[in-house]
């Protein structure tokens, strides 16, 4: 009878590893499934301890269940090099999300009570550590693989720069957001302001490579080291423009970023410092258009946006994710209103373009973030205003190495504006180019 009762409550263990699984992961990989069953029955049948084995497959799942719970896929090679590379980012965004993570936590326990009964009932087995440690090691390896990512892109695709056919201008002002998805909604919240907007495909799925990306006009991050003077900044120091950074995160934020802005070549930098105090959120740019000098400037202002945990707003910080990413985008419009309204009492003639790093899951399908070759993360808003009459061929724009073209070409670099030709290369998470890329022919949102 104890034994019935033993393989009951094994099964029913079994099927709450699985369960779990499918309802956290949505699309578990086959191969952990597999893995799982064969380390299963291994600890159960042949283990000396199977209750401790057990424990251990039920702690693996259970980090997968809070990582699915979150993106909505497996764990790949990358996400481990992100977490030791971000881990006090990724905590901090955790920690701000922590009810995500409920439900994966209280199904674990709940799985995990199964082990107790077991334990009483169960027998002394002959051991197969050996194979248990391979097994186990095996699980650990991260499950998503690159299978389905293109790891060749093109060498460059700007290396011949056009020469500077025009002086200085006017002031070319370029704000990066963080993080905000583009969608039919957010394309008419931007036309509300003003000018042309549609939606683009970024450099990249993640901050660290698309920034840089996005400025050096690369569609190959691991050529980023070449620094060969093709960044905007340098293009615009070498016209004349007076050059200005500001960001509204942190040095520590910008830490993997700053070594590919071309320091040398901007005039005026400035970062948020991290404080114990209320920070100031993204109004605190606006500082970035004063004090300019009379000659016509180039400025990047870098938002906080919409950086999980989505609470970088004044006001109360509760309510579910969607809630918080909503007065997130509320505040970024009301801080893009306020930006147009300084620009256009300064007097000065400048063009406007507003474009973010990524996009993000939303919650759909219980999805959240980003570092994901997905639609809702490689496209992202692109607005335009210029204080005038517009220039020509900005509505041929449909990539971040578009823009970057498009942005040269304001800077007095060449006599026309040419856009790139499909496919669009998307690149991943890391600045080497090891998690590769993806080639999309057309926006699909």
């Amino acid at each position: 009878m104890k034994l019935r009762w033993y393989f009951f409550l094994s099964l029913l263990f079994l099927a709450g590893l699985a369960a779990g699984d499918f309802y956290f992961i949505h699309t578990p990989s086959r191969y952990f499934l597999l893995l799982s069953l064969i380390f299963f029955c291994v600890a159960l049948f042949c283990a000396k301890r199977p209750i401790l084995w057990l424990s251990a497959l039920l702690l693996v799942h259970a980090v997968h269940w809070l990582f699915g719970a979150y993106f909505g896929r497996d764990i790949e090679l990358f996400d481990l090099y992100l977490f030791v590379t971000h881990t006090d980012e990724t905590i901090e965004g955790a920690w701000g999300m922590h009810a995500l993570f409920l439900p994966p936590l209280a199904a674990a326990i709940l799985v995990g009570a199964l082990l107790v009964p077991m334990r009483r009932l169960e027998k002394e087995k002959r051991r197969c550590v050996p194979l248990l440690w391979v097994l186990f090691l095996a699980l650990l390896w991260p499950v998503g693989g690159l299978v389905d990512k293109d790891t060749t892109k093109d060498a460059s695709i700007h290396r011949q720069t056009p020469p500077i056919v025009r002086p200085p201008l006017m002031d070319v002002i370029v704000v990066i957001g963080e993080s905000m998805a583009c969608d039919e909604k957010i394309v008419r919240r931007f036309e509300k302001l003003g000018g042309y907007a549609r939606c683009i495909l970024s450099a990249a799925v993640n901050t660290d490579v698309s920034i840089p990306l996005l400025l050096s006009g690369l569609d190959n991050p691991a050529r980023l080291r070449e620094n060969d003077g093709h960044n905007l900044f340098a293009l615009a120091h070498r016209n004349g423009f007076y050059t200005r950074f500001f960001s509204a995160q942190s040095r520590h934020n910008l830490r993997y970023i700053r070594p590919y802005l071309g320091l040398k070549q901007i005039d005026d930098y400035s970062d948020t410092p991290k404080s114990k105090r209320a920070p100031k959120y993204d109004m605190a740019l606006l500082r970035g258009l004063k004090g300019l000098p009379d000659r016509p400037a180039f400025v990047v202002l870098h938002q906080m946006g919409q950086h999980a945990p989505y609470i970088f707003y004044p006001g109360p910080k509760s309510g579910a994710l969607a809630e918080r990413y909503a007065k997130s985008l509320d505040y970024s419009f009301a801080f893009y209103r306020k930006l147009i309204k300084t620009l256009e009492t300064s007097g000065r003639p400048y063009v406007l373009i507003i474009t973010s790093d990524h996009g993000e899951f939303r919650g759909q399908n219980s999805r959240w973030g980003h570092n994901t070759f997905a639609p809702e993360v490689y496209t992202v808003p692109f607005f335009i205003r210029f204080a005038a009459d517009p220039w020509a061929w900005y509505d041929k724009i449909r990539s971040h190495g578009d823009l970057y073209r498009y942005i040269r070409y304001l800077l007095g670099y060449g006599a026309r504006f040419v856009p790139l030709k499909p496919p669009y290369i998307i690149n991943g998470t890391m600045q080497s180019g090891e998690d590769g890329s993806i080639r999309v022919d057309a926006i699909t949102r």
